[in-house]
């Protein structure tokens, strides 16, 4: 059966779920040079999430319509959506969506009516700084409309100090704590129970029904045990019909039913019913914020193994996406799992490509930089022969620079 042990936790319980860790000896890795250009990188290993002094209230529930009388102060959150193109198959035509955030007291709230072209003018960094919001933007719901006003941006490197701050560190090594959130509404449920979710992201213990590779035995094996899962799930009962509704509203009632999460864990993933969203928009796999602790997963895509480990690439890992030379909004890569997405459970088994392990912390006794005045002759290393401490063993992965 399930574990006994629970956490209270805003009224809930939530239950913890164990496994066992090791590498699969069918994991599929590609080894292969990666050419990293530098530049300056938009994530960042590590970040100091600053909360801004509200100078005008923007607090009231999701209904609340007001304009703001004075400029608004809080972190800047990039999202990224992920659509499928196809949501009867798989499709190599999957692409996404950027949409801008601002991190107030009183929550998340999406920016419309921002300038084309402000992120490559201001080049705002995720969870790091500071955003103004200026006078005369509206609030609706979750939702602020600059009307076409520039965010004005602070540097994250300074800010007042409130019981709110503290330093995420995002290493991708030690333990995480991660929260899986079974969303039910007025209309609509999502469609698997705690115990299916918990089996899916981080296997059981004694059940005969237990998923033998699960986002935390993935993780452990990608990382040669580096990394460590904690993980709990919960439900959360809103009462709200949301159907046609969008996803940052639903997102604003869970958060509102959850309470205070943040300071007990490193990642939430909510699992929302089916039905939000309309027209194109319905067809969402799923949303990840960058160096933020959340993402949400529109309801089977909740239980698959790649859309976990992509989404909880960008949010938890900081990992950006993978080939995306040619249209930064098309997913169609295959070297790993921060490129297109499978639509099965439990697979496929593969990790992240070698330009995302040399961000990670995983190989850095099996790493190399090659430059103009230097160079390599001898063999590379594959991911699943990599042994954690060894001295002297090939690298596993190089970086070419020029």
């Amino acid at each position: 059966g399930h574990p006994s042990s629970e956490l209270s936790y805003g009224g809930s319980s939530h239950k913890k779920y164990p496994v066992q860790f090791g590498c699969t000896p069918n994991m599929k890795f590609s080894t292969f040079i990666s050419v990293i250009l530098v530049n300056a990188a938009r994530f960042h290993s590590q970040s100091e999430l600053i909360r801004g002094v509200s100078a005008a209230s923007l607090r009231g529930n999701n209904n609340n319509n007001r304009v703001l009388i004075q400029e608004e102060q809080g972190t800047f959150v990039l999202g990224i959506v992920e659509y499928e193109s196809n949501p009867d198959g798989n499709d190599d035509d999957d692409h996404s969506e950027e949409i801008l955030n601002v991190d107030l007291p009183d929550g998340l709230f999406e920016l419309k009516g921002v300038p084309p072209g402000f992120l490559q003018r201001a080049k705002p960094r995720s969870g790091i700084d500071t955003i103004k919001i200026p006078s005369g933007a509206s609030k609706n719901g979750r939702t602020i409309d600059l009307n076409n006003q520039d965010p004005i941006v602070v540097s994250g490197d300074n800010g007042a100090v409130n019981l709110f701050n503290r330093r995420r560190l995002l290493a991708s090594t030690g333990d995480k704590k991660v929260l899986v959130v079974r969303v039910v509404a007025n209309d609509a449920s999502h469609e698997n129970s705690e115990s299916v979710l918990g089996e899916k992201w981080f296997g059981t213990d004694g059940d005969s029904n237990v998923d033998a590779v699960n986002l935390k035995s993935q993780y452990a094996a990608c990382s040669h045990n580096q990394l460590n899962l904690i993980g709990s799930t919960t439900t959360v009962n809103l009462n709200k019909t949301i159907t046609g509704a969008t996803k940052i509203d639903v997102r604003g009632y869970a958060v509102e039913a959850l309470g205070n999460y943040k300071e007990v864990y490193d990642h939430v993933a909510l699992c929302l019913p089916p039905g939000t969203e309309t027209g194109a928009s319905a067809n969402w796999v799923a949303i990840a914020y960058i160096d933020y602790e959340f993402s949400m997963h529109n309801n089977k895509y909740c239980t698959q193994l790649s859309v976990q480990m992509h989404e909880v690439g960008h949010s938890l890992l900081n990992l950006d996406h993978s080939g995306t030379t040619g249209n930064a909004n098309s997913l169609d890569d295959h070297s790993g799992m921060m490129g297109i997405s499978y639509g099965i459970d439990g697979g496929p088994l593969m990790c992240y490509n070698n330009a995302k392990n040399w961000q990670l912390n995983w190989f850095d006794n099996a790493k190399m930089t090659v430059d103009g005045t230097s160079s390599y002759s001898g063999p590379l290393k594959g991911q699943v022969n990599y042994i954690k401490d060894a001295i002297g063993q090939s690298p596993v992965v190089i970086k070419v620079v020029g």
